[in-house]
């Protein structure tokens, strides 16, 4: 009986050996070859031209709110917008900084 248990427990020793071998000195270097000669330089051109499709696409929007953005800035200063909000903005930081040293909301 021990004689059979030992044969299979150096058997299976044996086999977990050669699969390691076969894997570390053939089957990794071959991988590693095929990722750096296929997939690596396929995956760097794909994700190359994702990002300069989403600048294409992106880039003209974010212009256009830029734009709407300072043209509207540009009229709300114009007609006198900005000049009719800002003693309210100051007196609303300033309450709310005294309201922070002396403990008060």
């Amino acid at each position: 009986m021990f004689a059979i248990v030992l044969t299979a427990l150096l058997s299976s020793l044996f086999t977990l050996a050669l699969a390691a071998v076969i894997l570390k000195y053939f089957a990794l270097p071959k991988l590693e070859q095929y990722i750096d000669e296929k997939l690596l330089p396929e995956a760097q051109e794909r994700v190359k031209d994702g990002v300069s499709d989403g600048v294409v696409e992106v880039l003209p929007k974010v212009k256009d709110h830029v734009r709407d953005g300072v043209t509207e800035s540009f009229v709300d200063a114009a007609s006198g917008g900005l000049l009719k909000r800002a003693p309210a903005n100051i007196a609303n930081n300033l309450e709310s900084l005294t309201g922070m040293f002396f403990g008060k909301k």
